[in-house]
């Protein structure tokens, strides 16, 4: 929602997780999938997903 609200919005990928999850036909997949796909689904359009690194790397660059 930040994103739609016009935030700068970033998602550090390796600091986030998951757990398993059905779909709505029964498939269940795993919390690797789900992870990997909703990082997919917030980049570039809702969200900059960078690295645990890459997060500290900018905010040391603007201290």
């Amino acid at each position: 929602m930040a994103g739609n609200l016009g935030f700068e919005t970033f998602v550090v990928a390796d600091a986030t997780a998951t757990v398993d999850k059905s779909d709505l036909s029964g498939h269940l997949w795993t919390a690797e999938e789900v992870h990997a796909l909703s990082l997919a689904n917030m980049a570039g359009e809702y969200a900059t997903v960078l690295s645990t690194d890459e997060a500290l790397t900018a905010v040391s660059a603007t201290a």
